[in-house]
């Protein structure tokens, strides 16, 4: 997924090569699988136990 948005905005970007998914008014949540702690929470549970 690189772009969202209404047709009028995205039109420019679109040619014969892209695939495009009308979600009729559907929500979508890209599945991105992010991986990050919180130094401050990290260091406190490592040293304290």
């Amino acid at each position: 997924m690189i772009l969202v948005g209404d047709d009028a905005g995205n039109r420019k970007y679109i040619d014969d090569k892209t695939d495009v998914i009308d979600l009729d008014g559907k929500y979508v949540v890209q599945g991105i699988i992010e991986s990050h702690n919180h130094v401050d929470a990290s260091a406190w549970i490592t040293y304290t136990g």
